[in-house]
């Protein structure tokens, strides 16, 4: 209704869902990231060295895999909630798009 008063865009069911998945991928890459550091810090000075050393070879390259790709997801969100805006000058959003959209090609 044209007539109703505008309402916050977090109000909208739909742009609340992307921005709670942009926060839940972009969380989860760093609890997986910290996770590692800790297993890294403990193969240093723990006592059970060659668990954390076996644990680290397997999460390593999701590590490092997961965030650029979901995190990729999570800018395409981003572009989104802009309702396409994000692809002009005035945000930052699409040039964090490109740079996020090589780390996939690096990895």
């Amino acid at each position: 209704d044209a007539a109703s008063p505008q309402r916050p865009i977090i109000e909208h069911a739909d742009v609340r869902r992307m921005l709670l998945a942009q926060k839940s991928y972009v969380e989860g890459g760093l609890a997986l990231e910290l996770y590692c550091a800790r297993l890294v810090d403990e193969l240093h000075t723990g006592d059970a060295k060659t668990e954390a050393q076996a644990l680290l070879e397997v999460l390593i390259p999701i590590a490092k895999s997961w965030p650029s790709e979901w995190c990729l997801e999570a800018n395409s969100l981003a572009i989104q909630v802009l309702g396409g805006y994000g692809y002009t000058r005035d945000f930052p959003v699409e040039q964090y798009w490109r740079d996020q959209r090589l780390n996939m090609i690096h990895e």
